[in-house]
């Protein structure tokens, strides 16, 4: 089975500890505290852009335009609430 980019991000970068920093983000950046944040982690680079209500997602492994994704914040904030798929 092939995954997503997402659902690589969500299986192997998202443990709790990344969970809260990125939710610790979006509430500054949600409260006008900062414009843009950038995370990098293991694996995968998390940049959020509160002026243009993105995130982008990209894989250090995959430097292809298929190892970058762009979601809106919306969409990124429910994707830290699912449970990872085993």
């Amino acid at each position: 089975m092939h995954l997503t980019l997402i659902e690589q991000f969500q299986r192997y970068e998202l443990d709790p500890v990344v969970r809260q920093r990125l939710r610790d983000a979006l509430k500054r950046g949600t409260n006008g505290t900062r414009l843009r944040d950038e995370f990098d982690f293991n694996r995968f680079n998390v940049l959020l852009d509160f002026e243009q209500g993105t995130v982008v997602i990209e894989d250090d492994l995959d430097v292809s335009p298929a190892g970058r994704v762009e979601i809106p914040i919306a969409e990124f904030e429910r994707l830290l609430d699912e449970p990872v798929q085993t």
